[in-house]
């Protein structure tokens, strides 16, 4: 990493199995961004970030952004629906960032967009439904 992520503002959170070390910072927004340096574990032979651990991280990222959108409301979410682009590779050393930004909230229903991206490069677009269960 040619960079020191603690030094950039970013903030390590609890590291998960199948991801690692996932980084978490809160743009000027409030609204969350969320990293992960792609390791070789995470590749292919040819170095190339998996497509399987491309969408674990969007998932992750999607849910992690309705989370804080629904801050102090109800938690209890289930993916309903996903459709995401694998738009162009990355690779092994390369920090993969995302973001998922809340389209519209309903009741029973929220619709999300997220993005994931090396630097200025898109990596991965997609959209996402959750259900929202009531407590």
């Amino acid at each position: 990493m040619d960079f020191d992520p603690v030094k950039d503002g970013w903030a390590a959170l609890p590291a998960d199995a199948v991801l690692g070390q996932v980084w978490r910072k809160l743009d000027a927004d409030g609204a969350p961004r969320f990293a992960l340096q792609l390791e070789a574990r995470h590749a292919d032979a040819g170095g190339q970030a998996r497509s399987v651990l491309i969408g674990a991280f969007a998932t992750f990222v999607f849910e992690q952004g309705l989370a804080h959108a629904l801050a102090g409301r109800s938690a209890h979410f289930t993916l309903a629906s996903s459709s995401s682009n694998h738009l162009g590779p990355a690779a092994t050393g390369e920090w993969l960032e995302g973001k998922a930004d809340l389209l519209r909230r309903g009741r029973s229903v929220a619709f999300l967009h997220g993005e994931l991206s090396v630097g200025d490069r898109p990596i991965l677009a997609g959209d996402c439904v959750f259900a929202l269960q009531q407590q």
